[in-house]
């Protein structure tokens, strides 16, 4: 009876502790021993038993956060064959035990755990139950991350009142079977993060880091050749892998791996800012096998016409001069105003000027967002701008100083002038460039203070949001505020 009890209540206490503790790795070790009896001895001094054997049954727990104890239950039978006798005592034990667990060397694993409990003792047909105490240790190597097996030594006594009832060491074959949470993986702490992610820089991110995703090894091992990869399933047709990887992570080290994503153009079907589910995998070596584990994240997408002001050159995203709309608008009017051009002066200022009063004469109007303006959205470098895109601008017919300014230089890049933007706080325009360098510039044109030089090369800046005064009034403006922001 108290041997069914015992069973019970062994494997009462291994759900238990699996409950409370289900964070930390549970290891499940077998014990085949060989006894060497130590005592009692006989009024001869003689052993009162002869060499015999058993088997131990622990369940092994770790405390979370302080890997390096151990405790559990244990269960023993043995069997201790009367010296020059025909009959063996045999016992059974229920019990605890409590240690110390180090790894000394890679793989390895080494215990010295000390306990005691009940025993139960059978001998012919009589029986009795008194406590017992153990201690021990052994040291065993990791064949795979689950299962690990090596040697050991023990001492086990039983007491009772009327004195040592037996009393051994042993050799021990140590077996353990560890149900690490995971499965066969290392113990890891992934945190994936992300960035807002802006569909107008889709493309950028193939190379550049949208995110980072930080591992921790709280392995009792190190893992090698540790990659992360990306993926968003609706925009995404595939994974994205990192660019490097980590050669090791040694245990309870951390390492940082950059995010980066290969979005497909669905992306710019995102008119509201939403947000999806996706998911980041890390894939590593762990004892000679390959792991893959993946963590669930959520990713907020900004709608297509989003940007930040952290980089001014980001503007330029924008300038889509290959769409079919803006770029059939503009080469129709670049080739009028080429073929009626003037030889006598440069192709490019009478190109740049015909698209500007074009649009005048086509109704564009400067209009003030007050919900997003640039002088209010540029001050900030996080603050999220909508900013239209040249054939919405085209299609509405208005827009305020950064959309009109996208507008005009898609036109003028579609018409093969290149175009940039000039900034100042508070306002952005454009500016084109020239056919003619600094010297032909400066001997043509009578105010040619107006115009920049760059490297060699003329500019002529146009304040655009003047549309509606003129070509000459918004190249004049334009450049008296470079000169009023350079301390002129």
């Amino acid at each position: 009876m108290i041997k069914k009890v015992s069973i019970v209540l062994f494997f009462l206490l291994i759900v238990m502790n699996g409950t409370i503790f289900a964070e930390s790795p549970f290891t499940l070790v077998t014990q085949p021993t060989l006894l060497f009896p130590s005592g009692p001895t006989t009024d001869e001094g003689v052993n009162y038993y002869s060499l015999g054997g058993g088997a131990t049954m622990e369940g092994e727990l770790n405390f979370k956060k302080l890997s390096f104890l151990h405790f559990g239950p244990q269960l023993e039978y043995s069997i201790l064959p009367i010296n020059q006798g025909t009959i063996n005592f045999t016992y059974f034990n229920f019990g605890g035990t409590i240690g110390l667990k180090l790894s000394p060397f890679p793989r390895s694993i080494l215990r010295l755990w000390g306990g005691g409990g009940g025993s139960y003792g059978m001998l012919d047909t009589e029986s009795s139950l008194f406590p017992y105490y153990t201690g021990g240790a052994d040291l065993t190597f990791r064949l795979s991350p689950a299962f690990n097996i090596g040697v050991g030594g023990r001492y086990i006594q039983g007491e009772s009142s009327a004195g040592t009832i037996y009393q051994a060491t042993g050799a021990t074959l140590t077996m353990g079977y560890n149900f690490q949470p995971g499965g066969s993986g290392a113990a890891l702490k992934v945190i994936p993060f992300t960035k807002d992610i802006f569909p107008l820089y889709y493309t950028w991110y193939d190379e550049n880091a949208l995110g980072e995703v930080t591992i921790t090894n709280n392995s009792s091992e190190v893992i090698k050749n540790v990659r992360a990869s990306f993926y968003v399933p609706q925009y995404m047709e595939q994974p994205k892998y990192t660019s490097g990887e980590v050669l090791k992570i040694a245990k309870g080290k951390t390492a940082s791996l950059d995010l980066q994503g290969l979005f497909t153009n669905n992306i710019f079907q995102i008119n509201e800012g939403l947000k999806v589910a996706g998911e980041v995998s890390v894939e590593y070596t762990y004892y000679g096998k390959e792991v893959k584990e993946t963590v669930p994240l959520t990713i907020f997408i900004n709608n297509k016409n989003a940007m930040t002001w952290d980089d001014d050159r980001k503007a330029a995203c924008f300038v889509t001069a290959n769409n079919p709309l803006i770029y059939s608008y503009s080469r129709n009017l670049s080739g009028e105003i080429r073929s009626g051009a003037l030889s006598a002066l440069d192709k490019n200022f009478q190109i740049g000027m015909g698209l500007f009063e074009s649009l005048n004469l086509y109704g564009i109007g400067y209009v003030v967002d007050p919900s997003s303006s640039y002088a209010d959205m540029s001050e900030s470098e996080q603050v999220v701008d909508y900013i239209q895109f040249p054939q919405q601008t085209l299609v509405s017919k208005a827009g305020d100083c950064d959309d009109i300014s996208v507008l005009y230089a898609a036109m003028l890049e579609a018409s093969g002038i290149p175009a940039a933007f000039i900034t100042i706080p508070g306002h952005i325009y454009v500016a084109y460039k020239l056919d003619m360098d600094e010297r032909a510039a400066k001997k043509n044109f009578p105010n040619s203070g107006d115009l920049l030089y760059i490297d060699g090369e003329t500019w002529l800046p146009v304040e655009i949001t003047l549309v509606k005064e003129g070509f000459l009034a918004s190249w004049q403006t334009g450049a008296k505020q470079i000169r009023d922001n350079n301390g002129e």
